[in-house]
């Protein structure tokens, strides 16, 4: 059994991404298969509970089994495909479309169009979104996000400057139209944007410092985003992004958000982060494997995955997960993933 994972290297993610405000499932032979079985009914039940422990492949293989069995009970199909969203199944698309009120079936539809480039389809769908619950967040950074992939800075950023004059939540909207902005190649107005979300944040995340450091140097405020990083690492010891000059130059090189898929990703993401904040820790998953499926070893979705995961006492799914973190991504070093089975820097035994 995994010895717990150090608490100060997964509590980063209020990290990373609050401010900033699955792909992959359970490893190849991380855990053996579980006997069959013997009927639709005994698969449900192993489905549900492993489920329950976070053991998503046994999951999604006992409930895809039973629904295959048994495939016109509505409660199976919505239980199959949410085990299916966990354990980064290709049949979640597939069921997502049987689940015409699910708030999370219509969000993966919505990124599957844009991952195609069905732009229109995927306004279309947001459009139709009830204005509740967390579509109310995300509606309009993910509407903005489907002008941008059809081109239309301008009415992406329309959409979002509303909130940005005086939303609730106005450091996030603006960060979105910065980013925006920043792909579009206005860095004056991404530089504008982007200084509302700093000062909307007196303790910015080191996600948002992330964004912001690459679009003021792309603003021509190479030496100001420098500093920022610099002062990261003077400040925040357990934030080791800036030891060093490669992971800063990595940071200011590279656009965390590059295109409007990543984008809607970052927004489902902070999101997640919300959610997990408020307590809500199962729709947090949910979403960070929605963000997964659009941004595959997205670090920062894994990050917030397996956070989540150790507070509820699951240290093996968190480690597979930190396990996929690339060790060239600018986050590696904090939490110093795992290569080869190896455990993270402060897990204990």
């Amino acid at each position: 059994m995994s010895s717990p994972l150090h608490p100060r290297k997964l509590l980063l993610l209020g990290v990373t991404l609050l401010a900033a405000c699955g792909a992959a499932g359970t490893p190849e032979g991380a855990r053996a298969r579980p006997a069959e079985p013997a009927s639709a009914f005994g698969a449900y039940l192993v489905g549900r509970h492993a489920l329950s422990e976070s053991d998503t492949r046994t999951a999604a293989d006992n409930l895809l089994a039973a629904l295959r069995a048994d495939p016109n009970v509505q409660e199976l199909v919505g239980r199959a495909f949410l085990a299916a969203v966990m354990d980064g199944r290709p049949d979640a698309l597939r069921l997502a479309r049987r689940l015409p009120d699910n708030q999370i079936a219509a969000l993966l539809l919505i990124g599957a169009d844009g991952m195609g480039g069905r732009w229109d389809r995927a306004e279309q769908r947001l459009r139709s979104l009830p204005r509740q619950g967390a579509a109310q967040i995300l509606q309009p950074l993910l509407l903005a996000w489907t002008q941008q992939g059809r081109g239309l800075t301008d009415s992406a950023i329309a959409t979002l400057r509303p909130m940005v004059e005086g939303g609730r939540l106005r450091g996030l909207h603006a960060l979105h139209a910065a980013m925006i902005a920043d792909i579009a190649n206005r860095p004056r107005d991404a530089e504008r944007f982007i200084r509302v979300a700093l000062a909307e944040s007196p303790e910015p995340t080191l996600r948002l410092i992330q964004i912001s450091a690459g679009i003021l140097a792309r603003a021509g405020r190479e030496a100001e985003a420098l500093r920022m990083l610099e002062q990261v690492g003077r400040n925040r010891d357990d934030f080791a992004i800036s030891a060093g000059a490669e992971p800063r130059r990595s940071i200011l090189n590279n656009r965390a958000v590059a295109s409007p898929v990543e984008g809607m990703a970052e927004a489902q993401l902070a999101l997640a982060a919300a959610m997990r904040g408020q307590s809500a820790g199962e729709y947090a998953l949910l979403l960070t494997r929605l963000a997964l499926r659009l941004r595959p070893g997205f670090a920062p979705a894994l990050l917030l995955a397996a956070d989540t995961l150790v507070e509820d006492s699951h240290q093996e799914a968190a480690l597979n997960l930190l396990s996929q973190v690339d060790p060239a991504d600018p986050l590696a070093p904090v939490v110093d993933a795992p290569r080869g089975g190896a455990r993270p820097a402060g897990a204990d035994g």
